[in-house]
């Protein structure tokens, strides 16, 4: 049994409440759900042993929607996964601009009734190590990671994945925060703190912001070191 086994079913889209209540609280159920497939995305990308070291995160993310699309099908899930390389032609909140400018989720989950719902959610994700990591952490934190949610960038509600490629997790949060402290960039408060997620997974954080209107954003790390 993976991380998320236990808590959806595989009959229905009902979630355990009692045991993920923080996950998936009735302001957020859709994207509570959006999490879970995410750990069971990312239960297949680590069994498969596949990801290569030389992968960027576009590669990454495609492999872990592809298990994610799997799952979904394999289950009766009505969810319609999309990524960055894929939805090239149209960006994630409706407004027509093409090129690097364009408002793309690297992973975007909608129901398969109608991808253009309200019910968007969506995933900025980013590589990250312990060595040499400066640049990897300030690109998390900056206009090109939080705060594309933060300032708007990002209209529709989402979480960010920290896809750890070398180094210890618990470290590399840290020099997140580290970086958040300096104050720079985004303010002291707006550091991530730790919150129970599911039993077997550990490193689950939120950070709150101010103006932000989809509070708090949601961040997942994903250990990648034991490919």
């Amino acid at each position: 049994m993976g991380i998320a086994d236990k808590y959806i079913s595989t009959s229905s889209e009902k979630i355990e409440q009692e045991d993920v209540s923080s996950l998936t609280d009735t302001k957020d159920a859709f994207g509570g759900r959006c999490c879970e497939l995410i750990l069971h995305g990312y239960d297949r990308v680590r069994d498969s042993k596949e990801v290569k070291n030389n992968w960027d995160e576009e590669d990454i993310s495609d492999f872990l929607a592809e298990h994610i699309e799997n799952y979904c099908r394999e289950h009766g899930l009505p969810f319609h996964i999309d990524t960055d390389s894929r939805d090239r032609n149209a960006s994630v909140d409706g407004i027509n601009i093409k090129g690097k400018k364009r408002k793309r989720f690297d992973i975007k989950f909608s129901y398969f009734s109608d991808p253009r719902t309200e019910n968007i959610y969506g995933v900025e994700a980013k590589n990250l190590t312990e060595k040499n990591s400066s640049s990897l952490i300030t690109a998390y934190v900056s206009d090109k990671g939080m705060k594309k949610f933060i300032a708007g960038v990002y209209r529709k509600k989402g979480c960010m994945i920290g896809y750890i490629r070398e180094g210890d997790t618990n470290n590399i949060i840290g020099k997140i925060n580290a970086r958040i402290k300096e104050g720079d960039i985004l303010e002291e408060t707006e550091i991530l703190k730790s919150i129970p997620l599911l039993a077997k997974f550990k490193h689950h954080y939120e950070s709150n912001h101010l103006g932000y209107i989809h509070n708090p954003l949601k961040h997942l790390f994903l250990d990648f070191t034991v490919m």
